[in-house]
């Protein structure tokens, strides 16, 4: 795995989260599970990562601080819940945001199958925009606690940004000047975003958007990028070689236009690690 310049490997560490996912619920298709209560003593900073075993997935988190988290751990919990569509025992799985297993139960959904309604049906791992919205989030959290003011989406930096991320996974080329010597300026200029300031995060050989999000988080120069305040706006990229290594970019910018015509760049990518299978 590489980050920038600079390669990192670092392991996963044992997770202190207290999560207790409720068992033994028992729903119809259709109709909501009730909620399952997901850990004690949660704070914004620590997202969970939840597999219902239906192929769905979500990120939630705690809207306690960090202090509070600590002085009032009872209060700050996660409650989740979720509509299944067809009859069948399922494996809820929470994970942290290293992809340590916090907790695993059942769930027993009986009758008829119903169609799932837009307001409820959750985006799949590989959703092509769960990735990003929980990237950006994830930021904005890191900015939050640094004084800074979120970054906000830009569908023309996402497009930069997943244009290069397919450069190098296609040629396996890696660095922020590109195989035709442009730089990250160049390719912000051609993708039609005129910036006033602007900066760029790239790495490759991590398996998840959260793994490598956490790395750039770990890495001072990377972090420096992610926090500073003069940037507006963010750009994600993401594209998988035919060898199965990941490449990722992150673009920053304040100035230019995001506008894409009200288009959106749509393109899939590992959010986390892969779950339990469903019983």
């Amino acid at each position: 795995m590489a980050l920038g310049l600079i390669s990192v490997a670092a392991p996963a560490q044992a997770s202190e989260l207290s999560v207790d996912i409720t068992d033994g619920i028992t729903a119809e298709p259709g109709v909501p599970t009730g909620y399952f209560v997901i850990g004690t003593g949660l704070s914004k900073k620590t997202p969970v990562s939840i597999n219902w075993g239906d192929g769905t997935a979500q990120v939630a988190r705690s809207k306690c601080s960090a202090k509070k988290a600590t002085v009032r751990p009872r209060k700050c919990r996660i409650r989740v819940g979720h509509e299944y569509t067809s009859p069948g025992t399922y494996q809820v799985t929470a994970q942290d945001k290293s992809g340590q297993v916090l907790d695993s139960a059942t769930v027993t959904i009986v009758g008829e199958s119903r169609e799932a309604s837009p307001e409820t049906s959750k985006p799949t791992i590989q959703d092509t925009s769960l990735w990003r919205s929980s990237m950006r989030d994830r930021i904005n959290t890191v900015r939050a606690g640094n004084g800074a003011g979120p970054v906000g989406s830009c569908p023309r930096l996402d497009q930069v940004a997943q244009s290069y991320a397919q450069v190098m996974a296609d040629t396996g080329h890696y660095g922020h000047t590109g195989p035709g010597g442009e730089s990250p300026w160049d390719r912000m200029r051609a993708g039609g975003y005129d910036y006033r300031a602007a900066a760029e995060n790239i790495a490759y050989g991590y398996p998840t958007a959260d793994r490598v999000q956490q790395a750039w988080v770990d890495s001072p120069g990377h972090f420096r990028n992610m926090v500073n305040p003069g940037l507006a706006s963010v750009g994600l990229g993401a594209a998988e070689s035919a060898s199965g290594r990941w490449y990722w970019v992150q673009v920053y910018g304040s100035g230019g236009s995001c506008d894409l015509g009200g288009q959106s760049v749509e393109t899939p990518a590992p959010l986390m690690f892969p779950m339990a299978p469903a019983m």
